[in-house]
């Protein structure tokens, strides 16, 4: 009986001796303290304990990875620079119009921040913040506020409140972030984030060009108008333009574009899968209504854009926005319009460069079946009446023409 008890006592002790064990290795990995980036709102938000074991190079590295600085990453002041936010939609020509900013060597600009956190809570509720903390999402979450958060952030070159998955999106080759033709004037933190360190060690290269900058400015399709106004409220020196294009012209193009309605587009058009027509018109509608009401409240701040004046004179609608944001617009960025408006080379649907722009912008009206474009004249209506555009057959009239003939009578 003794032995039993004994064998018994033993086994007890050496079950307690390795939870002992797994609790000291867990304490050395993970370590005891949390850090709450964020504040968790409600009790689905938890954070994960910081690491011990994994260090954050805090250097700042020049093109040549010489003279070092050394740098916090916080950024916990507002940065006085103008602050500009290009709200749009898909199709709209707004890379172009990011271009007014991407050129600029006073700017920093960012292409779509929210473009890779879409892909990336796709699959992972997990974000990461430099220099290294974690928050873990749950399905109860409101995105829409914890964007407009970010938002706030991003443009006062707080980067430790922003996610890892917005500052280095899909990595390790981070090409939507450092295509060529993105992120002209953060070429160091593209070559570190692609140097193989780990990402957060970069992020100092950022705040630095957002500290150094005149004008702090991202582009998104991912923002309602309505979000605007806590952020125009807590920085003065917001402007949001508000970029459209003829919703018809939108959505053919998103048809031509994109790969899925390709593979429909022999289908008679009322037995084929279209692009998001009710989406888009109710987004388009809703950010009128919004932006009417800012406009009011923030007269001078908001501004609307049409692709199609753009076209028309792009040198001119150019100047007017830097006008708007009371900035003067560089020489660079002036050889840029001119030169990416009168190429002879088109670069692509996802390119800046037209050999004809204003035919571009047009070029909708022959190739779209008259059954589509009077589903979306229904759809938008409202949006098509607001902007000045027309019913579809009002514009086949006026834009269906033969060359010679729409040259010499439209001066255009």
């Amino acid at each position: 009986m003794a032995w039993k008890w004994r064998s018994v006592t033993k086994t007890i002790f050496m079950v307690l001796s390795s939870v002992f064990m797994l609790a000291l290795i867990y304490r050395g990995f993970l370590g005891w303290n949390t850090v709450f980036l964020l504040p968790a709102e409600n009790d689905n938000i938890h954070i994960r304990p910081t690491p011990r074991n994994q260090t954050v190079d805090k250097r700042i590295y020049d093109d040549g990875d010489t003279g070092k600085i050394t740098q916090d990453i916080t950024g916990s002041q507002n940065v006085s620079a103008d602050k500009v936010i290009l709200m749009t939609y898909g199709r709209t020509g707004s890379t172009w119009f990011g271009h007014l900013f991407d050129y600029n060597p006073n700017a920093f600009y960012y292409f779509e921040p929210f473009q890779s956190l879409k892909r990336h809570l796709v699959r992972s509720k997990i974000l990461r913040y430099p220099p290294n903390t974690f928050r873990i999402l749950s399905s109860k979450d409101n995105i829409l506020p914890m964007i407009t958060q970010i938002a706030d952030s991003f443009l006062n070159c707080r980067f430790s409140e922003v996610p890892l998955q917005i500052l280095a999106p899909d990595p390790p080759t981070h090409m939507s972030f450092t295509d060529e033709g993105r992120h002209k004037q953060l070429t160091s933190y593209k070559t570190c984030i692609t140097s193989g360190k780990d990402d957060a060690s970069c992020v100092p290269l950022l705040l630095s060009a957002c500290h150094n900058a005149s004008i702090v400015a991202f582009k998104t399709l991912r923002m309602k108008i309505e979000m605007a106004e806590e952020l125009l409220t807590k920085n003065p020196s917001l402007k949001v333009l508000h970029l459209v294009r003829d919703p018809r012209a939108m959505l053919l193009s998103m048809e031509k574009t994109f790969p899925y309605y390709r593979q429909f587009e022999n289908q008679p058009v009322e037995e084929r899968p279209h692009a998001d027509v009710k989406g888009i018109c109710g987004a388009m509608e809703d950010n009128i209504k919004s932006y009417i009401k800012l406009k009011s409240k923030f007269p001078e701040r908001i501004q609307d854009l049409r692709y199609e004046d753009m076209v028309q004179d792009p040198m001119a609608k150019a100047v007017e926005v830097y006008k708007f944001l009371e900035q003067p617009m560089p020489s660079v960025v002036r050889d840029w319009v001119r030169n990416s408006t009168s190429s002879n080379v088109d670069n692509g649907p996802y390119g800046t460069s037209r050999v004809d722009p204003v035919q571009t912008a047009y070029k909708w009206i022959p190739s779209i079946s008259p059954k589509f474009a009077k589903m979306i004249d229904v759809e938008c209506k409202m949006p098509i009446q607001h902007y000045g555009y027309g019913n579809f057959f009002e514009l086949k009239l006026k834009y269906d023409l033969p060359d010679s003939y729409r040259t010499e009578k439209l001066h255009f």
